[in-house]
């Protein structure tokens, strides 16, 4: 399994030890644009989705990351009507 399928894996099954860097990769590899607040939190942009996310932690929070995978599900059901 490559590295992307073993991080995404670890993202869907909501492990409670993602990092910043992880989430940031899964997101950016769908397509999502990074931006800052000006504060401790980034802002993923992708077709009218917006993750926001905690950085400077350890470890990202649970619900972000339910958040970051339901955002990038629908962008992927979107794809799939369109085609």
């Amino acid at each position: 399994m490559s590295k992307f399928g073993k991080l995404e894996n670890r993202i869907r099954s909501l492990s409670n030890d993602i990092c910043f860097e992880e989430i940031k990769t899964y997101l950016e590899h769908y397509g999502f644009q990074i931006s800052t607040t000006g504060g401790s939190h980034f802002v993923f942009r992708n077709q009218g989705e917006r993750v926001v996310i905690s950085g400077k932690k350890r470890h990202v929070a649970k619900y972000q990351v339910k958040q970051a995978l339901e955002a990038v599900n629908r962008i992927a059901e979107k794809l799939a009507r369109e085609e």
